[in-house]
C-alpha cells in the first residue's frame, strides 16, 4: 500500500515538472516575441511613425499590436508581384531581397517593407474603395521578395489592425498622447486582473497557502516595473528595499568575484533580503541583471510591513522563505 502511494506521489511530481517545463518553453517563446517588439520600439520605431504619418507617442501601442514571429526559410518567397497587399512586415532576423522592375535591394534587421496597404488603410478612414460585393479593395504588390541567403524572421501587421488604429484616432497627432495614457491605465488594470485570475502568486512558495482575498491584497500592493536588456535591477551590497516577482522576461543572478550563478524567468522571484521587514539595513546578497526586456511586480518593504501588520503575511514564513532562497546564492 505504501509502495503504491509512493508511486503515485512520484508520478504526480513528474507530471508537475513536465507541465512546468512546457509552460517555461511557451513563456520563453512569448518573451522572445515581446523582446523583439521592444527592441524595434527603442531602436527604429521613428521609421514606422514617419511611414504612418503618426505621433511617436502612439508607437508603443502600435508595436504591441505587431504579430509574429513569421519564419521564412532561406531563399523562400515571402510574397510575389500582384499578390494582395494585406500585410506589412518588419525584419527581426536575416536579410530580405526585394526585386522590382526598377531596382533590386537588400533589406536588413528592423527595415520595413510591404507598405502598399498604408494608403488603403488611410483611405478606409474616409471613403474606402469597394468592389461589387462591398468588400474593401486592397492594392496589389509591385515587387516580389524572398529570404536572401539566410533564414528570416518577421514581425507583421495586417490591414484590419492598421485600419482600426486610423479609425480610433490613436495615430492622430495631438490625440495620441491622451489615448496612449488611457490605454496604459487600461493595460495595467488588465494585467492585474490577469495576474489574479492566473493565480501567479500561488506558484511562489511563500504565498502558495494564502487564500484568494490575501493574494489579491498582495497584488494590489505591488507595482509593475519594466527593465531593458542590460539593466541592473539590483546590485550586490545595496540596501534591500524591494522584493520582485518576474511576470515575463529573464534575468541573471551575479555575485562579486564569482560571476553568473543562475538565471531566472517568468514566475521566479528575487530580492528576498527585502523580506526582513524588521531589519532596517538589510543588504543585497547578489546582483540581478536583465538579459531581455523584463516586467516584474515589485513589492516594497514599506508595503510588506503593512501586509504583516494586517496579518496578510506572516513574518516567520517570510524569513523561512528568505533563508531558503539565500542558500542558492552561497
Amino acid at each position: 500500500m505504501r509502495a503504491k502511494q509512493h508511486f503515485h506521489e512520484n508520478l504526480n511530481e513528474q507530471k508537475q515538472k513536465l507541465k512546468k517545463r512546457i509552460r517555461k518553453k511557451l513563456e520563453n517563446r512569448n518573451n522572445y516575441l515581446e523582446n523583439e517588439r521592444l527592441c524595434f520600439l527603442e531602436e527604429s520605431s521613428s521609421k514606422l511613425a514617419k511611414l504612418l504619418d503618426a505621433d511617436e507617442v502612439s508607437m508603443p501601442s502600435i508595436c504591441n499590436s505587431l504579430k509574429g514571429i513569421l519564419h521564412c526559410k532561406k531563399n523562400s518567397i515571402i510574397y510575389g508581384e500582384q499578390d494582395l497587399a494585406n500585410k506589412m512586415y518588419i525584419i527581426t532576423k536575416g536579410n530580405v531581397k526585394i526585386i522590382s522592375e526598377s531596382n533590386t535591394r537588400v533589406l536588413q534587421r528592423h527595415d520595413i517593407f510591404g507598405i502598399e496597404m498604408i494608403s488603403a488603410a488611410k483611405a478606409a478612414n474616409s471613403k474606402p474603395e469597394v468592389d461589387e460585393d462591398g468588400n474593401v479593395e486592397l492594392p496589389t504588390r509591385k515587387d516580389h521578395t524572398y529570404a536572401h541567403g539566410t533564414d528570416v524572421e518577421l514581425l507583421y501587421m495586417d490591414y484590419e489592425q492598421l485600419v482600426f488604429f486610423y479609425k480610433s484616432g490613436l495615430l492622430k497627432k495631438g490625440q495620441a498622447r491622451t489615448l496612449s495614457l488611457i490605454q496604459k491605465l487600461v493595460l495595467e488594470r488588465t494585467r492585474r486582473l490577469k495576474m489574479k485570475n492566473d493565480n501567479l502568486l500561488q506558484e511562489v512558495e511563500v504565498f502558495k497557502n494564502l487564500d484568494k482575498e490575501k493574494l489579491d491584497k498582495i497584488i494590489d500592493s505591488m507595482v509593475l516595473v519594466s527593465f531593458r536588456p542590460g539593466d541592473f535591477i539590483i546590485k550586490e551590497d545595496d540596501l534591500a528595499l524591494d522584493f520582485f516577482v518576474i511576470v515575463k522576461g529573464e534575468v541573471k543572478v551575479l555575485k562579486n568575484n564569482v560571476g553568473e550563478i543562475t538565471t531566472k524567468c517568468s514566475h521566479d522571484v528575487f530580492g528576498e533580503n527585502a523580506l526582513s521587514v524588521q531589519k532596517e539595513k538589510a543588504l543585497r546578497s547578489a546582483s540581478i541583471k536583465a538579459t531581455i526586456h523584463t516586467d516584474c511586480y515589485k513589492l516594497s518593504r514599506s508595503k510588506l510591513k503593512i501586509l504583516v501588520k494586517e496579518n496578510v503575511l506572516s513574518e516567520e514564513e517570510l524569513l523561512k522563505f528568505q533563508a531558503s532562497l539565500r542558500t542558492a546564492y552561497e
